[in-house]
């Protein structure tokens, strides 16, 4: 070993540095030299190797853990924000696809909604007079099977009828016309040839409100129209026209629910006896 070379001695965790000058300096000198040499470079410490390995980790590892918070935060932001303007501008793009390609798309179009309202604006409530004549009637009962019955006996005997429900009775009817003076020549005529009883009784259908379209509207103009001249012809020749209930058959709008009954009265080949009976019953069908 060289002279005068410091070597590192360590004590209670710190190393402490002096000089060794000679080999052949004693023990104890050695021992009062290192003493003074520890004296005076207390004030320096030296950081020895275990320490070395330990406190770096300590100081340095919640540095690193406070600079990665933040950017875990930012990345996991950017994620959520990601994925919801994702989810928006799909949506989106779904819908505008919808409505090029004419895809349901779940929300009405405003072409739609025009549609609809202008449908529902057709229809409109219509105030529906009475018709008004006098009947010929053969017969009252409380039971429908009953007035069915002697209607098969009236026919038998030549004199068709028709039965009509009204305040919870039915009525057997064999005949109509215009005034009471006419409706009472044809109920004497049907006693002399039938051996029948026959009463003569003014008669209308309920006045009341309709839900219809422009087009049925003006076909059942036509109608009342129709049945009350046809009413003043069978009550003086006692003959129906054929033309003009043809007219109103062919004239009869199309698709329509509210005037289905009285369309198949108009179409049907009843007794002229009682086909304007007919007709006018299922014009009061009408009435809502």
């Amino acid at each position: 070993m060289e002279k005068h070379k410091a070597i590192l001695v360590e004590k209670n965790g710190e190393q402490l540095k002096y000089k060794l000058h000679d080999k052949k300096h004693s023990s104890a000198t050695t021992k009062q030299t290192a003493a003074a040499v520890e004296d005076s470079d207390k004030s320096i410490p030296v950081i020895t190797g275990s320490s070395k390995s330990k406190k770096p980790y300590s100081k340095k590892r919640p540095g690193k853990l406070k600079s990665f918070k933040p950017l875990v935060a930012a990345v996991i932001s950017a994620l959520v924000i990601g994925s919801v303007l994702g989810f928006f501008l799909l949506r989106l793009f779904v819908d505008v696809e919808g409505q090029v390609i004419g895809e349901p798309t779940g929300q009405a179009t405003p072409a739609t909604v025009a549609e609809t309202a202008a449908g529902a604006a057709e229809t409109a409530a219509v105030q529906l007079d009475s018709l008004q004549a006098y009947v010929l009637q053969a017969g009252i009962f409380s039971k429908e099977e009953n007035a069915v019955k002697w209607a098969e006996g009236y026919l038998d005997k030549g004199v068709p009828t028709m039965v009509w429900e009204k305040d919870n009775q039915f009525f057997l009817l064999a005949g109509i016309a215009e005034t009471k003076e006419q409706a009472a020549q044809m109920a004497e005529n049907l006693q002399e040839n039938g051996s029948i009883d026959i009463y003569v009784k003014e008669w209308s259908t309920s006045s009341g409100e309709a839900k219809l379209t422009e087009e049925e509207k003006g076909w059942i103009g036509e109608f009342q129209n129709a049945w009350t001249t046809s009413l003043a012809s069978w009550s003086e020749k006692q003959t129906l026209s054929e033309e003009t209930l043809n007219e109103l058959a062919e004239a009869a709008p199309k698709n329509t629910e509210t005037l289905t009954p009285l369309l198949s009265a108009v179409n049907e080949s009843d007794e002229q006896a009682t086909k304007l009976l007919q007709l006018m019953y299922n014009y009061e069908k009408t009435i809502q």
